[in-house]
């Protein structure tokens, strides 16, 4: 691959960065009338290992039918001796790490966390967890329009087990925006997206995570053994209903937490419409 096209077919307009397995480009497809796309170029030796390209290529294609708008589509997924790769649709935006080392306003805070919940509500009833919810996995364009990526570690609804097991598995998530229940005994339900939704919610509304603590194992133990403040303890303009919205998506336990994200989607539709 060069700087200018590859795989016969990409012309590169720009590299956009890259997580732990991949490289992101923003193309031209010459094979579909120069659309713009975005290609994921995995790393060798990513590619070198079959059993993790098995499993990435399960967990993206779920994406590869519409589920909803703000939701990145996969359109293809493509695996040779030359080359490994998969295509998006383009979406041009910033991810919310930015955002979420600052409190952003209630009102922004708000149509970010009803928007993503709005998707998660679609993703759940098409038998996805995404898993990966993050500010790195969250991009909003210069309109507010929010839209949350692929995940590589998705599951489905009806897997009652983690995304990996002992043959090879590679963990992406990161432990910040995982469930407290996956911790403690690897459960994982609609449930852990809410309670990363939460997460990401407080850090924009607070500027922080919920869970500081002085030492990694009071970070943990806070994580694990309490409950989280309510971000209207450390803002005097956040509404008390939307502090509760977010602790009840940080209980501890699921079946505390709102039932589905459709409930959540509600809630905050409801207090959207008194702003």
């Amino acid at each position: 691959m060069n700087s200018l096209k590859f795989a016969d077919r990409f012309k590169v307009l720009e590299e956009l960065g890259f997580n732990s397995v991949a490289i992101f480009y923003r193309c031209l497809d010459s094979a579909n009338n120069n659309r713009r796309v975005l290609v994921k170029k995995f790393f060798p030796e990513i590619e070198a290992s079959q059993i993790a390209i098995d499993k990435i290529r399960r967990s993206v294609l779920r994406f590869e039918n519409p589920i909803h708008i703000g939701i990145t589509r996969v359109l293809e997924f493509y695996n040779s001796n030359i080359d490994t790769y998969y295509i998006t649709e383009d979406f041009v935006g910033q991810d919310l790490c930015s955002l979420c080392e600052k409190q952003v306003s209630i009102d922004v805070g708000l149509s970010i966390l009803r928007q993503l919940a709005s998707a998660l509500d679609q993703l759940h009833k098409a038998g996805i967890i995404h898993r990966d919810i993050k500010p790195e996995t969250v991009f909003m364009a210069s309109d507010g329009s929010v839209r949350v990526s692929e995940s590589l570690i998705s599951i489905d609804v009806a897997d009652t087990t983690a995304f990996g097991s002992a043959d090879g598995d590679i963990i992406l998530a990161e432990v910040d925006y995982v469930a407290p229940e996956y911790l403690q005994n690897a459960e994982l339900s609609t449930s852990s997206d809410i309670w990363a939704l939460g997460v990401l919610g407080f850090e924009l509304l607070v500027g922080q995570s919920p869970f500081c603590g002085e030492t990694v194992f009071k970070t943990m133990t806070k994580r694990l053994a309490s409950e989280v403040d309510s971000p209207c303890k450390f803002r005097s303009d956040c509404p008390t209903i939307l502090g509760e919205i977010i602790t009840k998506a940080l209980s501890r336990e699921p079946l505390a937490r709102f039932s589905s994200a459709e409930l959540m989607a509600q809630a905050l539709e409801e207090l959207s419409g008194s702003f």
